[in-house]
């Protein structure tokens, strides 16, 4: 299912499409092109904040997110290079093995369920200058597939950000 709300000014209803996509279990692309997000930075937040609930991972139980056991501080315990001993003293019971496992459940990522339906995000064209909360929403997101980001004011260091948050995944900007 698609929606196209392209070419409206949302200046308030930020928060209600952040709710929406929090819950949302069917809409798959969504255009909110040319829609003025750029004049209200909580609007954009809260729109972020839906995206990032609608694709993260949920334990079994559903109350907790997916807490992956990242490769690099396994690798990093196992050549004695972490620095941290809280840290290492916390991860020596983990192997090469649980990467990928929640360390939460110990189940595997692909045993989560998210409520993800949103594969496809049209933001171009709303004068976005910070995407920072649009970077953090993407890094916990697994499910959306593509991103229009195009003609917003993003600084290249942030540009940058967004490349490496959606390596793998169609980003136009």
């Amino acid at each position: 299912m698609k929606l196209d709300l392209s070419k409206n000014h949302f200046f308030e209803t930020g928060k209600a499409l952040g709710d929406m996509l929090a819950v949302n279990t069917v809409l798959q692309e969504l255009d909110l092109s040319m829609c003025s997000l750029g004049e209200n930075a909580e609007s954009v937040k809260a729109i972020a904040g839906g995206l990032a609930a609608n694709g993260t991972p949920m334990c079994a139980g559903g109350d907790q997110p997916y807490t992956d056991v990242p490769r690099y501080l396994v690798d990093g315990i196992r050549r004695g290079t972490l620095g941290s001993a809280a840290v290492e003293q916390q991860m020596l019971h983990f192997t090469l093995e649980d990467v990928g496992k929640c360390c939460r459940c110990g189940q595997h990522r692909r045993e989560h369920r998210t409520l993800g339906a949103l594969t496809s995000l049209d933001l171009s064209h709303n004068d976005l200058a910070c995407a920072d909360a649009l970077v953090d929403a993407l890094s916990k997101n697994v499910v959306l597939g593509s991103l229009r980001a195009s003609r917003n004011q993003f600084p290249s260091e942030q540009r940058a950000q967004l490349r490496t948050t959606m390596h793998g995944r169609t980003l136009h900007l």
